[in-house]
């Protein structure tokens, strides 16, 4: 069994991988930033693309973490990248789903608000997540 810092299988694989995810990611969160102009059918659109990009990308991040599950490492740098990019993933798509309210029901706007602040903090995680796996 590898030791934790030991990398994973492919070290360079696991990294590119997780860029992949995170660059994923930051194309969700550029849907989902606004400008003053846009109007709230433009808004919804936009949502609608995000939430159908996150559906197709989250199990990416499961598959992130199971690189190290068969290479057997659950500890360490690598697995702590892979809970960050985890979080980051998870607080966008649940900042979605309270944006998906407002798009069915746009008098939801604190929906909408607390959906923006959820895709903005797990951005902020993702930004972080990218940190650790440049140091890989």
């Amino acid at each position: 069994t590898p030791q934790s810092s030991q990398p994973p299988v492919d070290r360079a694989d696991f990294v590119s991988s997780g860029r992949r995810i995170v660059g994923k990611y930051d194309q969700i969160v550029g849907l989902v930033t606004f400008t003053a102009s846009m109007t709230d059918d433009s808004k919804a659109s936009r949502i609608q693309q995000a939430i159908a990009l996150d559906r197709q990308y989250f199990s990416r991040v499961s598959d992130l973490r199971g690189k190290l599950v068969w290479a057997g490492v659950d500890s360490g740098p690598y697995m702590e990248a892979v809970e960050a990019v985890e979080s980051g993933a998870s607080k966008i798509s649940v900042g979605l789903t309270f944006m998906q309210y407002w798009v069915d029901d746009r008098a939801r706007a604190s929906d909408l608000e607390v959906g923006l602040a959820g895709v903005g903090q797990g951005s902020h995680m993702l930004t972080q997540a990218s940190r650790q796996l440049n140091s890989l």
